[in-house]
């Protein structure tokens, strides 16, 4: 069952300040994201934020939690935003050894770093399978920062899931809820997720 906070509320006021843009696949390998140095080594480790305009969500940096982990032993979790933004942030490079893969580095390892296949709850796990997380420009290509995403989207859901967290699923085609009108769970927000060297 989904919680609602303050912070959750103040998305649902924000939810439109995420402004429309049109996202283009980065086709140059590895070489535009930070501590690139190598076709054929993976980049240095870099982070990354969410950017949502002054929200409470602002610069807050991507973590993880793990699925079951005394079942999988963290062979399996799903990326998420911590609350508390001094928590440790989850380190991710591009690989090219591995067709360009975005990667994580999770308990178990380095791993390749996904999007549920679900379009209604689309977080960005490991350990599951399903279409790769990529990098886009916005708007002009080869300039501005990079985010990440997938499917040719760009912007991701926010909600506050417990008070430590909020949950990140891709608003990508098909990502109204199931039994909702509208694209967001009451009192979700829109957000970007981009590349921090």
């Amino acid at each position: 069952m989904r919680a609602f906070s303050t912070s959750t509320l103040v998305f649902g006021l924000l939810a439109n300040i995420v402004t429309a843009v049109t996202p283009i696949p980065v086709s140059n390998g590895c070489a535009s994201y930070p501590g690139y140095s190598s076709a054929t080594e993976p980049t240095d480790p870099f982070i990354v934020e969410a950017i949502h305009n002054g929200s409470p969500i602002e610069g807050h940096g991507l973590t993880y939690v793990l699925f079951q982990p005394e079942k999988y032993n963290g062979a399996i979790g799903r990326i998420v935003i911590p609350i508390n933004n001094q928590l440790a942030k989850i380190a991710i490079r591009c690989n090219p050894a591995n067709d360009t893969t975005l990667e994580g580095l999770t308990p178990i390892g380095w791993q390749e770093l996904t999007v549920s296949p679900y379009p209604y709850d689309a977080e960005i796990l490991w350990g599951t399978g399903g279409p790769k997380i990529q990098a886009y420009w916005h708007d002009v290509e080869g300039q501005g920062p990079l985010y990440i995403g997938s499917h040719g989207v760009t912007t991701w859901g926010v909600m506050d899931e417990d008070s430590t967290y909020w949950d990140v699923r891709l608003l990508g085609p098909h990502s109204k809820p199931p039994g909702q009108n509208t694209t967001l769970y009451p009192g979700e927000g829109k957000s970007f997720l981009q590349v921090i060297s």
